[in-house]
Formats: C-alpha cells, structure tokens, sequence
C-alpha cells in the first residue's frame, strides 16, 4: 500500500519524462505531475531558422562540447547519433512513449515561486527529478522526506557531466545509480546501483539509451519502496565529480577502446 505521496517534476514532450511517468504506472503508483512548459512551436520560417541553432548547440554542449569540431572522430560520432535515433531499434524503443498521457500542472520553472508554493500546499513527501535541470535547494527542502535522482553511471565513481564517457573510460560496467538528490550535483546518498547488462550488438548510442531508460525503471522501482514502507538502505556518495569540459577527444577514444574490449569479452 502506498503511504507516501509522490511528486514528479519533468519537463512537456520530454522523453525521459514519459518513461518515468510510464514506469510508475506501471508499478500502480499515484503521483501529481509538475512540467515545466516548453516553448511553442513556431509558424513554418522560424522552424527553419531554427535549425542551424539547434545544430549548433548540438555540437557545443554534452559529448561534442570539448571535441574538436572538424576532426574525424567528432563528425563519426556526430552521424552516428543522428543515424541511429533514425533507425528502426530506436524507434521501437521510444514509439511506445508517444502514448503516455502528460496530464499534469504546467509551471514556468521547475524553480519558479509557484512550483515552490505547489510543493509546500500538497505537502509531497518524495520528488523524483525527471528530466529536469539543477533544482534549487528551497524546492528540494520544501519535500516531506527526500527528492530522488536517477544518473546514467555508477556512483561514486562518476559523478557529474559524461557520465557514459567516464564509465568506460574508467573500463566500469554501465549503469544506473539513484541517489538522494541535493542542492549539490549527483552528491546525496547512494540508493541503488542497477547494472545495464550489455549485448554484443551494442554500441555507444545503443546503451546509453538503454541506460536512460534503466535509470526511469530504477528511480520507480526505489520511488515504489519507499512509498510503501519499505526501509532502503543507502551508501555514501563521495566520488569526484567529473564535468562535460573534461571529454576530451583523448578520453572519448579512451572510452570507445574500453567498450570494444567490454563488449569482445561478452
């Protein structure tokens, strides 16, 4: 029986906010849904001029933010991506998510005053970030018992930014860890570490999309224990933390070695 009440906060139209939402149900949780509301679409022009904006932030931010813009390596992976969220197992995957009712309470910012007001009126006991960015630390203390984080990486170990890269460049197995979310960056308590197990078929893109979605199944899975009572012990969470400046082209190649050789020795 669940005894705690659950608040989602994501984002509208965002994948990892769906699978989440969908997880939940899944497990027969009830839960009030907080999205921050995206921008509206534009007439036909400005979805044109769009573009080359949406391409640029693409290659300055996440994995393309520290690799050199005209080499080999960054155009490959850069194709690879785009290819492979094109192709048919991607789309298998995330088809599905397109029927997943977002019925929920749309607010300016998961910072915004009224998000704050929301959470302290309802009295949540437990929030589970969803896609959201860095939540302010009077959002997270407004919570009963605890906010919870799922990050695409075992912790301690790879805190922060690349978390995909610094797995396998540290030659770790993939996984999904969900900790007690702080004010501070995949810094609280460590609740559980699910491993991804990997295929022989996979490659990068392939298992960090299956990650996003082990981290959706995780965080509801510990949403489902401690909302009904069930005592979930935790670990500390010390690990460096690592940032998306640091991967370099020299650590990416690091990286894609080690997976070769994880996934040679399956």
């Amino acid at each position: 029986m669940q005894n705690l009440k659950l608040c989602v906060l994501g984002r509208q139209g965002d994948p990892y906010t769906r699978m989440v939402v969908r997880s939940l149900r899944a497990r027969g949780l009830q839960f009030t849904l907080l999205l921050e509301g995206g921008a509206r679409a534009g007439g036909r022009i400005e979805r044109l001029l769009e573009r080359p904006l949406t391409l640029y932030r693409a290659l300055t931010s996440g994995r393309f933010k520290a690799l050199p813009k005209l080499s080999y390596f960054t155009l490959r992976a850069f194709l690879c991506e785009r290819l492979y969220y094109r192709g048919h197992a991607a789309r298998a995957i995330l088809a599905p998510l397109h029927d997943v009712e977002m019925n929920g309470v749309v607010v300016r910012s998961v910072n915004h005053v009224r998000t704050l007001k929301l959470v302290e009126q309802e009295r949540f006991d437990i929030g589970l970030f969803a896609g959201v960015d860095i939540v302010d630390g009077a959002i997270i203390d407004a919570f009963g018992l605890c906010c919870l984080n799922a990050h695409p990486a075992p912790l301690p170990q790879c805190r922060g930014g690349g978390a995909l890269i610094n797995t396998l460049y540290y030659g770790l197995q993939p996984a999904a860890s969900v900790h007690v979310a702080t004010a501070g960056i995949d810094e609280g308590e460590i609740l559980r570490v699910t491993p991804l197990p990997l295929r022989k078929n996979d490659d990068y893109d392939s298992i960090n999309l299956r990650l996003t979605l082990l981290c959706a199944d995780t965080l509801a899975e510990v949403a489902q224990e401690l909302a009904t009572g069930k005592p979930v012990k935790g670990q500390p969470n010390g690990g460096v933390l690592h940032y998306w400046k640091d991967c370099t082209i020299e650590r990416q190649r690091a990286a894609m070695r080690h997976l070769r050789q994880l996934l040679k020795d399956l």
